[in-house]
């Protein structure tokens, strides 16, 4: 089935030719999680369906977050600097 969509990050709109029934939609929009109501659709269409947005916007949106991530590790806190006592002062 063509369905188009509009995505919510870039205001693009595109259509895909997707593996899914009408009632397969009319399914999900009545409440049933979308991964239930067409489980042969792939995670990446399922999210297009929902949002819109393509695989290779996300792959924009997220071609640094291997770097990032990995900052975060640097920068994780010492917990053991966190303890009350230390954060306090002389106070405990």
């Amino acid at each position: 089935m063509l369905i188009t969509k509009k995505s919510l990050v870039t205001g693009n709109i595109t259509t895909k030719d997707i593996d899914v029934s009408v009632q397969q939609l009319d399914a999900w929009q009545n409440g049933l999680l979308i991964q239930d109501a067409m489980p042969q659709v792939s995670a990446s269409d399922r999210e297009f369906i929902k949002t819109g947005i393509t695989s290779e916007e996300w792959d924009g949106l997220f071609k640094d977050s291997l770097s990032y991530s990995q900052g975060l590790e640097a920068s994780v806190w010492d917990l053991n600097a966190l303890k009350p006592s230390r954060l306090l002062g002389s106070a405990r």
